[in-house]
């Protein structure tokens, strides 16, 4: 009985799900399901009852009851949210002002100044809490909400709350913002398709990313990043979200920072520290697409206007307007209007 007692209990403790402690349920429909997870606890309670246990156990065993009434109860509502079979997931409290956040253990994503956190709200909805890396960064992302906060365009993602996280006595700036769900980043398609993408498929994903250096002329700045990790598109609608407004400057002003990892897409101009203006933009859409194509070859027409975006000299590539118009002819030539669908693993 003490053997029983004591396995109930590591499992209950060690738990990453609810079938590590009730087992896999056979049935589907909720019902059968509630019927089935009640039969199982059942079984389990009886060894573990304070009134099944002999007296010098009793004590223990009304805490691990307790306990495996909590985590029964847990299941029932996660059979019927349909969340049964799904692993836990490890959680923090961050609050604003005005909000609790309940966040996932371990970053989401990395960004180039932050760390994005899957959360959710005191209205259990959906949000990415975006945290510096490190104090320095704060005015990164102050940039990034006072850029949002004044431009209400729709493909540019808004931030709900602003706050500081403490730790240790440091001060981290905090962003949050609602979790859009179907977006992937251009990132995440090439990790999916490593050689490139079929020109085909690739076609309207390539019209996303110039328009986010219309999108920056349009605003009245040089985004200064369009590189993969900040052009996310859905895989159904098509639509487009720009993100990584925190590195823009106003035109022809110069950058200080440049991303690493992203350094071979960047025009010469930026590389020497020059003031540059969306002429910079249009080298880094086009140079992004080519990393969507990969090695695949392209239309003689497509070729020849990044041929153009992706001139050593500013003054010899097009415009973003004209550049998304020429690059828009140029498909639509090749191959029509119609959307091929993205293929995700």
């Amino acid at each position: 009985m003490a053997d029983a007692l004591d396995r109930i209990e590591s499992q209950l403790q060690t738990a990453t799900s609810f079938v590590t402690v009730f087992g896999t349920l056979t049935t589907t429909s909720p019902a059968h399901r509630l019927k089935e997870l009640r039969q199982k606890f059942a079984h389990l309670a009886k060894m573990v009852h304070p009134d099944t246990v002999p007296k010098e156990y009793a004590g223990k065993a009304g805490e691990v009851f307790n306990e495996l009434v909590t985590v029964k109860e847990a299941a029932e509502a996660a059979i019927l949210e349909g969340t049964y079979d799904d692993q836990f997931v490890d959680t923090f409290i961050l609050r604003s002002r005005s909000e609790a956040y309940e966040c996932e253990e371990g970053p989401y994503k990395k960004g180039d100044f932050s760390f994005l956190y899957k959360a959710k709200n005191s209205r259990s909805e959906a949000v990415l809490i975006k945290i510096a890396t490190r104090p320095p960064h704060n005015p990164w992302l102050e940039n990034e909400r006072a850029f949002a906060r004044t431009n209400k365009d729709k493909y540019i993602p808004r931030f709900t709350d602003s706050f500081f996280v403490v730790d240790n006595g440091r001060r981290f700036h905090a962003l949050a913002i609602p979790y859009l769900d179907g977006y992937v980043s251009l990132t995440d398609i090439l990790h999916a398709h490593p050689k490139g993408l079929d020109p085909r498929d690739a076609a309207w994903i390539c019209r996303r990313v110039m328009g986010q250096a219309v999108l920056a002329r349009g605003l009245e700045v040089v985004h200064t990043a369009i590189v993969p990790d900040h052009v996310l598109v859905h895989i159904r609608s098509h639509d487009p979200l720009h993100i990584g407004w925190g590195h823009a400057i106003e035109i022809e002003d110069r950058t200080h920072l440049l991303i690493e990892k992203w350094k071979n897409l960047y025009p010469p101009e930026m590389l020497r520290k020059e003031n540059v203006n969306e002429k910079a933009d249009v080298f880094m859409a086009a140079q992004t697409m080519l990393l969507l194509f990969g090695k695949n070859k392209l239309p003689r027409g497509i070729e020849r206007v990044l041929s153009r975006c992706t001139e050593t000299s500013p003054s010899r590539r097009p415009k973003a307007h004209e550049a998304l118009e020429n690059l828009t002819k140029a498909i639509r030539n090749e191959w029509g209007k119609k959307y091929r669908n993205l293929k995700m693993p």
